[in-house]
């Protein structure tokens, strides 16, 4: 639960940009790994890679 909308965009096996509105959500995309860029929180910036292979990964995103 981000308290705001998140905006994230995945690379990897498929290419994705999701518009993440508050509260708990699901999503569902190609498994593999993916490089990610997440923006929010005021325009907080966060990027790296996240393998997303496992059904029923849970990834979580919260502002400070």
């Amino acid at each position: 639960n981000t308290g705001g909308n998140l905006s994230l965009s995945l690379s990897g096996p498929a290419n994705y940009n999701f518009n993440i509105p508050p509260g708990q959500q699901n999503i569902y995309v190609i498994p593999g790994t993916y490089n990610y860029t997440a923006r929010g929180c005021g325009g907080a910036v966060e990027s790296g890679t996240e393998n997303l292979s496992r059904s029923g990964h849970e990834w979580k995103w919260w502002c400070q």
